[in-house]
This record gives C-alpha cells, sequence and structure tokens, in this order.
C-alpha cells in the first residue's frame, strides 16, 4: 500500500507549535473546501514519530485487486484519454472534444468497450475541476462491452457503482445495463433511470420469464456517485447515493440465482445496442462487481468515484498556519486529501 508522509505537522494552538512526536493522534483530512469547520477523520490513533506521520493511500491499481484480485468478475471503466480511443482496436488516444471508440476495461478481465457506429460514440469532456468524463447525448450514443457473456449468467449477487452527472431525468437511459435480449424488459441487471417517476435506482429481474421490477429513488442533481446491488439470492435491493443509502435494503424480486442463460448485451449508456431508452448526460467511471462488497470495499469503491467526478479535489502540497506539507509519492491516489491536515 502507498502512503503519503506528512512533515512539519503543526499544533493546532496559538504557538503553532511543530510536533516531533506523539502517540495515538487523529488526523483530519479536509474534503470540502467551504466547509472546514466540518471535516471527514479518515485517519485515528496514528504516531508521529520524528515530525513525521504516514497515512495510508490507495491507488487506482490498488482498488482493482482489491476488487478483482481473486479471478472475480465485473468490470471498470475510468473515462479519460489514456483509456480512451477513436478507434475500435483502441490504437489511437482520444483527446477532449473527440468521439469515443474504444475503452480499456480496467479489472483485468478483459471486457474493452466499442463503438462502431460513428454516429453512436459519446464525447469525451473535461470538467472545471479537471475531471474527465463521456458525455452521452441521450439519443442513440452508447457503448457495447465486449467479452462479458457470463457476467450475470446464474449469480446471486450484483453491485453496480457509477460517477456520472444526469442532464435529462425524462429519459429512460442506464448508466449499466446487462441482459440476455435486447430491450428494457429483458434487462437482467441495471442501473438507470426510470421513466414512468423520473426517478434513478436499479432495475431488473431475476429469472428470464420474470417481470422488469424497479427499486428507484429521486433523481439526484449534480455530479454524484451510486453504488447499488441487488441480492438476487436473498430478494433484496439497495440504492445508495453520495455514500448514503437513498432506498433499501428492500424487497426486490424473488430469491435465487439468475436465468442460468448467457448475458449475451452489456452496454454503457444505454438499454442493449439499440438506440432506444439512451443515457442523456456525463459519465465518469462505471465499476461491477458480482459478489457482495465488504465494508471496506464499500468505502474504498465510494472514495474512488468521489475522486472521479470531483466531488473531492486534491490540493496536495499547500502549506498554510496549523497545516502539514504534503510529500507524495507515485501517482492516481483516490484517497480524498483536500488541502489541509492537523493532529488534535
Amino acid at each position: 500500500m502507498a502512503k503519503v508522509e506528512v512533515t512539519d505537522l503543526k499544533a493546532p494552538n496559538a504557538a503553532n507549535d511543530t510536533v516531533a512526536d506523539a502517540t495515538d493522534v487523529q488526523v483530519k483530512l479536509w474534503i470540502d473546501k467551504e466547509d472546514v469547520d466540518a471535516p471527514d477523520v479518515l485517519e485515528t490513533d496514528q504516531t508521529i514519530t520524528g515530525g513525521v506521520l504516514s497515512v495510508p493511500l490507495y491507488s487506482e491499481s490498488e482498488l482493482v485487486t482489491e476488487l478483482y484480485g481473486a479471478t472475480e468478475d465485473g468490470l471498470m471503466f475510468r473515462f479519460g484519454p489514456d483509456t480512451c480511443y477513436t478507434d475500435t482496436a483502441r490504437t489511437t488516444p482520444a483527446a477532449v472534444g473527440d468521439a469515443v471508440a474504444g475503452v480499456d476495461e480496467l479489472s483485468g478481465n478483459g471486457y474493452h468497450a466499442t463503438q462502431s457506429n460513428s454516429l453512436y460514440r459519446p464525447i469525451l469532456r473535461q470538467d472545471a475541476n479537471g475531471k474527465y468524463y463521456l458525455e452521452f447525448d441521450g439519443a442513440d450514443d452508447h457503448l457495447v462491452v465486449g467479452g462479458a457473456a457470463n457476467m450475470t449468467r446464474n449469480i446471486g449477487y450484483i453491485t453496480m457503482a457509477a460517477g456520472a452527472k444526469i442532464t435529462n431525468t425524462a429519459d429512460i437511459g442506464a448508466i449499466f445495463y446487462a441482459s440476455g435480449a435486447e430491450g428494457d424488459n429483458n434487462t437482467r441487471s441495471s442501473i438507470r433511470l426510470n421513466i414512468a417517476n423520473q426517478e434513478f435506482g436499479v432495475g431488473g429481474r431475476r429469472l428470464d420469464s420474470d417481470s422488469l421490477t424497479y427499486l428507484t429513488t429521486t433523481a439526484p442533481t449534480g455530479n454524484f456517485s451510486t453504488v447499488s446491488y441487488i441480492d438476487y439470492a436473498n430478494a433484496l435491493a439497495e440504492v445508495r447515493i453520495n455514500k448514503t443509502s437513498a432506498v433499501g435494503p428492500s424487497a426486490f424480486l424473488t430469491a435465487g440465482s439468475t436465468s442460468d442463460t448467457a448475458s449475451n448485451i452489456v452496454s454503457v449508456g444505454s438499454v442493449g445496442t439499440t438506440t432506444s431508452s439512451n443515457f442523456n448526460g456525463n459519465i465518469y467511471s462505471v465499476v461491477v462487481v458480482t459478489r457482495e462488497l465488504t465494508a471496506q470495499e464499500l468505502i474504498d469503491v465510494e472514495n474512488y468515484l468521489y475522486y472521479t467526478t470531483g466531488q473531492i479535489l486534491y490540493d496536495v502540497g499547500s502549506s498554510v498556519l496549523g497545516v502539514a506539507k504534503w510529500t507524495v509519492t507515485g501517482d492516481d491516489y483516490f484517497f480524498p486529501i483536500d488541502t489541509t491536515v492537523e493532529a488534535v
């Protein structure tokens, strides 16, 4: 695990004394510049030795190992110039403003995404916080995930997570969709909008003969993160938005495994490979695991989504009164760090 070393750590007192040695230190990492009086306490009972405090950080590659290291099924997408391409062979990197034809899948399972039709390709964008996303037009833009025929086949659980922004809640578009056949009524697993009441949540069915069922809540505004699941084995579902349970766990479908038929169609930004039920908005990242997350994994995934959407901003290296100076080794760390740290 990588770490951050905090040097010149100052005590929160009038004298602003340097802390050389201390035990049972509570470390506050500010994650909201507009609410510095209410920081999240992310590390406790730390020890400072010789004025240096080490705080663990997590990288994207470490999250991949945590989620998929035991050859577990699922997928991970983070959209940016380092993962997106203008060709389906994924050889020509995309720049901001380009239509995206191919995307690297990061879990190691090889479920790369493509769009062969030039008219259906989302656009790579960058927001004011420097975060990259794909812009889906709500009309026909979508990506088709290759090789995932068994992802939702005969499973008892699926966790579906994403960082996104909804442009039009009147659409029914899916951020992530998996099914054995085209169309809304064939949905096996999805995170999506429900056009009936313009709400957001999960939609799915367990058996191929079942009807599509939703568990939804009020559609979020602005950039948001969701970690939602369908627990097929225990007939439950839950929708979490921005690290908080929005609805559930609630009764959902009937208990058991999904049908033992292939999930022939897996897509991002639409319901299937057609040009209907397309997502209207921005997608920053997608994480899917075909099992329940541990408590720590849930924290790590939600922090990662916050990082990809810019809901937590980095300002590593700053130094102000009563604040530590950060020295970070490595890159791509997503543990929420913003501007300041104190020993209290």
